[in-house]
């Protein structure tokens, strides 16, 4: 309550006490129409469950290509849908949440193995899918709380792949050496000369999104393919039937640079 208000208050008491004369002297003051007050909130920093980072992956799912016939000519093959618990199918998705609380942006990194099995029974230069090459090609955004009028962060597309028809797209490609590379980028809140925020620059991916890698299709079935993820394997390439090669994917996500 402000000064002002409370001498109000004040007032009215003493009109009680003292009788008209006083009433008639404070009657401007007592018929008063507007008056202020304050509002109060702190912040603390993020503390969430299980001792997670203001900064954190919330989940991530893994990536299938199924079964595939072995061909002796280059192949680029589409990735398929994930079956859920509740029989249901989705595209390979990540969820990130930044509880920050400054807009200052941050990236995703993204690293993979080389194709390979454990089989010691398979030959040794089967072993590995060598030359193969692991590639994200779109990206669909979800602020999670709902709220669309927030800014999405954006697919990092800086290299190129030759699909079967020989069409030459844009994508985010892994080859297996390990090396963590941006694959998607949520640029902080932009300052104007005079400390302003620029319109519609005001930060992405802020708060807790869905990022998915894919459409899933209304009649989705366990052999729907999916174009936004695909693998490149050389026609040169050794490979052994029924054996399950598999990618480890490493995701590391800090502040932006």
């Amino acid at each position: 309550m402000t000064l002002k208000k409370h001498t109000v208050s004040c007032l009215v008491i003493a009109s009680l006490l003292l009788g008209t004369k006083a009433y008639a002297e404070t009657l401007d003051t007592i018929e008063q129409k507007s008056a202020t007050s304050n509002a109060y909130a702190t912040f603390k920093e993020y503390e969430g469950p299980e001792g997670q980072y203001k900064l954190h992956i919330s989940s991530l799912t893994d990536i299938n290509f199924g079964s595939q016939m072995m061909e002796g000519d280059r192949k680029v093959y589409d990735a398929k849908f994930n079956q859920n618990e509740d029989h249901t199918f989705s595209a390979t998705n990540i969820v990130t949440v930044d509880n920050r609380g400054t807009n200052a942006g941050w990236e995703l990194k993204l690293s993979n193995t080389q194709f390979s099995t454990a089989d010691e029974s398979i030959a040794e230069n089967a072993r590995v899918l060598n030359g193969a090459k692991l590639s994200f090609h779109s990206a669909d955004y979800s602020p999670l709380d709902g709220n669309t009028s927030k800014l999405p962060p954006s697919l990092v597309a800086s290299s190129k792949v030759l699909l079967n028809n020989q069409t030459e797209v844009e994508a985010f490609v892994l080859d297996g050496s390990g090396t963590l590379a941006p694959i998607i980028i949520a640029e902080g809140e932009k300052i104007d000369e005079n400390g302003h925020n620029i319109e519609g620059q005001l930060g992405e991916g802020i708060g807790t999104w869905m990022s998915e890698f894919g459409s899933t299709p209304k009649n989705v079935t366990a052999t729907s393919e999916n174009s936004a993820i695909k693998l490149e394997i050389p026609g040169s390439t050794k490979k052994s039937k029924n054996v399950v090669y598999n990618s480890v994917l490493t995701w590391e996500l800090s502040d932006a640079p």
